[in-house]
């Protein structure tokens, strides 16, 4: 402490220069990528996946979850309303891919063309 009795700041805490230390990465969350929803997988695995991969793997899905079945329904409707934003009549393509081909693993990737072209909307901690 300097007589003033107030702290000073340290030299310690800057290297040479008085310039700042050099920031690391910018965190990063991408909920495209990042595994963040819960879901049971049709063996009994439990897990969690990114938007990309519950989308692209909801033929492989049991159930989405979460502890609280309101979270399972808002997760649903979240990702329903994705859907529906990336591929405008789904409605009427998802019954043509389910009559084409019932073991379907996903929605198909042509469909999210939306989510690629918009990623860093989807990115929690940055700038987006």
């Amino acid at each position: 402490m300097a007589k003033s009795g107030k702290p000073q700041p340290s030299s310690a805490s800057k290297p040479e220069g008085g310039a700042a230390p050099a920031a690391g990465p910018a965190p990063s969350f991408n909920l495209l990528d990042s595994p963040w929803i819960p879901v049971l997988w049709r063996n009994g695995n439990a897990e969690r996946v990114g938007i990309m991969g519950a989308l692209g793997n909801a033929g492989r899905i049991r159930q989405i979850a979460a502890t609280n079945p309101m979270d399972n329904v808002a997760l649903l409707r979240f990702l329903l309303a994705v859907l529906l934003w990336c591929k405008p009549d789904a409605k009427e393509a998802l019954g043509k891919l389910l009559a084409a081909d019932a073991k379907a693993p996903g929605i198909p990737n042509d469909w999210l063309g939306n989510l690629d072209r918009h990623q860093s909307a989807f990115e929690l901690l940055g700038p987006g």
